[in-house]
């Protein structure tokens, strides 16, 4: 059984930089890590559809729980126009980015706080939280975006091959050097599952100084689940990581 190294946590303070950024004493670290992972789940739920390329958290010491949170989205402005129950009690015509970024907040800090009464954790006596939004135009040139565009487009019953085709015509067009694609699954409905890899131009996984992108998800189609991996290079870096 082969042993893998995650691309991105191969190359953490070498050309990745770290995705939560905090210092604490060690009996709060465990509840840091649980909070992070609720959450990033329930950014990513609202945010998966307006192009979430990246979500970084910072925060400060447990009894002042202040948290900044910086969202990399390729359409924020599409939050307008989200359909989660939080956020859509506004009128169309009355809601700003600044309205729904507030009613997003208020509702992460009541199912926070719900997460940490159902397992009996301590509940730090206020919670702020600082949501920012990041535009990013030239999205294409990320994994996350290449693999849920993959997705939505095995979901809706494209075929596999064109899916493939598409998702590289786009990420070649948007200046990327090289991309790697692997799909597993019961694809085209065939009774056993198998692998098919694809790539384009050169990814090289061994070198650290090599900038790597990459993205794992999973399609839900009638033939049952399609893992999803996608590797983008984008280039050498030989200069210093800022990792602040």
């Amino acid at each position: 059984m082969g042993q893998k190294v995650h691309p991105l946590g191969f190359r953490l303070g070498i050309n990745q930089k770290h995705q939560n950024y905090w210092h604490v004493r060690r009996h709060y670290f465990s509840i840091w890590v649980q909070d992070a992972i609720f959450i990033r789940k329930y950014l990513e739920h609202i945010f998966i559809e307006m192009g979430l390329i990246n979500i970084e958290i910072r925060r400060i010491h447990f009894e002042f729980s202040n948290i900044d949170i910086l969202i990399h989205l390729a359409n924020p402005n599409m939050l307008l126009y989200s359909k989660f129950p939080a956020l859509a009690n506004t009128p169309k015509k009355e809601r700003t980015l600044i309205s729904q970024l507030n009613a997003l907040t208020n509702d992460l800090i009541v199912r926070l706080q719900n997460y940490y009464k159902k397992r009996y954790l301590p509940i730090p006596p206020k919670i702020f939280f600082n949501i920012k939004l990041q535009p990013e135009p030239n999205s294409f040139i990320s994994a996350n975006i290449i693999a849920q565009n993959l997705v939505n487009d095995l979901e809706k019953r494209k075929h596999f091959k064109k899916a493939l085709t598409d998702v590289v015509e786009k990420a070649k067009s948007a200046g990327i050097k090289g991309i790697k694609i692997k799909l597993s699954g019961r694809i085209n409905g065939i009774d056993k599952a198998r692998i098919i890899n694809y790539q384009w131009g050169a990814v090289p996984l061994h070198t650290l100084r090599a900038k790597i992108d990459y993205s794992q998800k999973s399609a839900k189609t009638i033939y049952g689940l399609f893992g999803v991996k996608v590797w983008v290079f984008h280039g050498e870096s030989l200069t210093k990581l800022n990792n602040l």
